[in-house]
């Protein structure tokens, strides 16, 4: 996730779409603004800014290479 002062990008890695939000049109965060054209660019520097920090793709293959169960023992099951 990457928040600034007005928006907030939440990136679901795996394929999922990510959900940003103009927290000044919007404080309750009910419209994902993902499909708005007049946020492309937005997104696009967001997306940009998130990735210069983070991996957010390697983040889950470090979560899933720790949830590994050791030899033995029953797989955890997270829902």
């Amino acid at each position: 996730m990457l928040q600034t002062f007005r928006y907030k990008y939440l990136h679901h890695a795996g394929g999922h779409d990510p959900e940003p939000y103009d927290q000044e049109a919007d404080p309750e965060e009910m419209s994902n603004v993902a499909a708005d054209p007049a946020y492309v660019q937005i997104l696009n520097d967001l997306r940009d800014q998130l990735s210069g920090m983070i991996d957010p793709e390697e983040i889950i293959t470090r979560e899933a290479a720790n949830n590994t169960p050791v030899p033995g023992e029953e797989p955890e099951i997270v829902r």
